[in-house]
């Protein structure tokens, strides 16, 4: 079974919270452009097999940041 936790933010620590996702994604980002981004199918391709940033990827979903 699957357990739900509740979690509250005030506005400004949501915004820290989202600013931290959001730059940790674009170190991820800027790191697979450097090392993998021969092409745009290498570039999505590495992306996409990273952990870190399919699970950052699924916050920003969750938490509906842009």
């Amino acid at each position: 079974m699957e357990s739900k936790t509740r979690i509250e933010f005030t506005q400004e620590e949501f915004n820290a919270f989202a600013f931290a996702v959001k730059s940790r994604l674009a170190i991820i980002e800027a790191n697979a452009l450097a090392f993998h981004g021969e092409t745009p199918a290498t570039y999505r391709q590495h992306l996409e097999a990273d952990e870190e940033y399919t699970a950052l990827i699924s916050l920003c979903r969750k938490f509906h940041i842009d």
